[in-house]
C-alpha cells in the first residue's frame, strides 16, 4: 500500500494581516499558525524563498489581463517546473517529485 503523506499547512502573518485574523483562519481550517519571534523569521524561510523566486521568475515577467491567466501560469510554474525540474539542495539536489518517488520506494 502506498505511504500516506501528511501535510502541515501554515499561515504566516505578513504586513497588513492582524494576529487575530491569522488565529481565526488557523482555527477555522485546523491549521497551525507560524509565528516566529520578532526578528527571527527562520520558521518560514523556505516559503519566503519560494515566493521571492516565484515573483522574480514569473510574476514580474508578464502583465496579466485576467485571473485565469494568473491561475494557469501559476499552475504551470509550480506543478510543471518548480516541483518537477527545479533541484533543491535541502532534498539532496533532487526535485520534490523525484524525492517523493524515491521515498515511496
Amino acid at each position: 500500500s502506498p505511504k500516506k503523506f501528511f501535510y502541515k499547512i501554515y499561515f504566516t502573518r505578513h504586513a497588513g494581516v492582524s494576529l487575530q485574523t491569522v488565529r481565526l483562519l488557523s482555527f477555522q481550517n485546523a491549521t497551525k499558525g507560524s509565528m516566529s519571534a520578532p526578528g527571527c523569521p527562520y520558521d518560514n524561510s523556505c516559503v519566503e524563498s519560494f515566493f521571492a523566486i516565484l515573483k522574480k521568475e514569473l510574476i514580474f515577467q508578464k502583465k496579466y489581463a485576467t485571473i485565469e491567466e494568473i491561475k494557469t501560469d501559476l499552475y504551470r510554474y509550480i506543478e510543471l517546473f518548480y516541483n518537477r525540474k527545479l533541484l533543491r539542495s535541502t532534498l539532496g539536489y533532487m526535485s520534490p517529485v523525484a524525492y517523493r518517488l524515491a521515498f515511496m520506494q
